[in-house]
């Protein structure tokens, strides 16, 4: 089974832990396993932590794994275009991110491998 498999059909917990493990090549802290768990399970959810707490970089890499997982769709909204700015950097590192194309200065549309 390749990594892309292993994602989309092992257990829930063990799936999250082998994304951060092979592809943010780190271990999560036990916050953020429960952030992502908290936001598998919930439709509507708001998580909040202080500045400089990796709210966008989990909440990418979230993404990324439920687009994968799920063969969902998603959009990234934000009110700031540094924030925005800051999202694209967390996409153009992730392995699974295929392409990245540029609408406007304010739209990208990413493509994941599959």
């Amino acid at each position: 089974m390749n990594l892309y498999e292993a994602l989309c059909k092992l257990p829930l917990s063990q799936s999250m832990r082998l994304y951060w493990r092979k592809l943010l090549k780190k271990a999560p802290e036990t916050f953020q396993l429960e952030d992502w768990e908290f936001a598998w399970d919930n439709n509507n959810c708001c998580i909040l932590r202080s500045r400089g707490g990796s709210k966008t970089f989990d909440f990418i890499n979230w993404v990324i794994f439920r687009a994968v997982r799920c063969n969902e769709r998603w959009m990234w909204i934000t009110p700031k275009s540094g924030q925005l700015r800051q999202a694209k950097v967390y996409f153009m590192e992730n392995p699974l991110v295929k392409s990245i194309r540029n609408l406007n200065n304010m739209s990208y549309i990413v493509t994941l491998w599959n």
